[in-house]
């Protein structure tokens, strides 16, 4: 392996992993990470090219994240927003026995719309942010920041947290952008849900425009075991403008798992 990622752990309970999205880093976490670390161990993760791990030599790809993060990592409930809930997929494929549980925030089997699943964004989305980011990256970032908030209610508020999470860590490398796009323009998991058996909450805003509700709902259908809530007036960031109701679902998610009561 090419080294480790650094990973940040503060709390006491059961581990708990989260994954940010796309051109992020695991700052955007901070609010809700603060609170779940009242019932959690919480381990924040910054993929390759981001945030503390900018410099990392890990390539970014799936197979590569999920084996440097399952090496590192106890058993734990994995929890993704967006691109990291792609991940949190993947490592739920790849070893079964680690992954105990899985909190998908804004996330569909498939981004994109294709034959086999009609559900995602026209393909050719992504593909122009593809070939924006090569000619304006921080245009392209701000562009994207701005599809993330459309549509909820709060969207000043969370337009304005995410930019302020960008600007506390250096930026994402080119690269890793790349990738990332790569991985939510072509990574399909809609095939293979079935194979995962953990418990899985699936959180989605009511107003998002990036991952509509059919989509979490049709990836519910397909898992082995999951709900489904969503959270009404919110878009593609629901843990920053509702930051208590998105804590809670966690916490009550965790509680049904565990058998304590909420």
């Amino acid at each position: 392996m090419p080294g480790e990622l650094k990973i940040r752990s503060s709390g006491v309970g059961p581990d708990l992993v989260m994954l940010h999205g796309w051109a992020m880093h695991s700052g955007i976490w901070a609010e809700a990470a603060e609170e779940l670390s009242n019932s959690f161990r919480v381990h924040l993760v910054d993929l390759p090219g981001h945030g503390i791990n900018c410099d990392s030599t890990i390539p970014f790809t799936l197979d590569a994240i999920c084996d440097s993060l399952l090496e590192q990592l106890p058993g734990a409930r994995w929890l993704g927003w967006s691109l990291g809930g792609l991940i949190a997929l993947a490592a739920a494929l790849r070893a079964p026995g680690q992954v105990s549980g899985l909190v998908l925030v804004a996330t569909s089997a498939c981004f994109v719309s294709t034959s086999g699943w009609p559900l995602g964004i026209d393909k050719s989305v992504f593909a122009q942010f593809a070939e924006d980011l090569e000619v304006d990256m921080n245009g392209t970032l701000k562009r994207f920041l701005g599809l993330e908030v459309l549509g909820s209610k709060t969207a000043r508020q969370q337009l304005r947290r995410l930019t302020e999470v960008i600007s506390q860590a250096p930026k994402p490398r080119l690269q890793a952008l790349r990738a990332g796009l790569a991985v939510l323009q072509n990574q399909d998991f809609s095939a293979v849900l079935d194979k995962i058996s953990c418990p899985s909450l699936l959180i989605g805003g009511s107003r998002d425009r990036l991952v509509a509700a059919a989509a979490i709902q049709e990836t519910a259908k397909r898992l082995a075991e999951a709900r489904v809530a969503m959270i009404d007036g919110s878009g593609h960031a629901p843990f920053i403008g509702y930051r208590r109701e998105f804590v809670d679902l966690v916490c009550q998610f965790e509680h049904s798992l565990s058998g304590v009561a909420a």
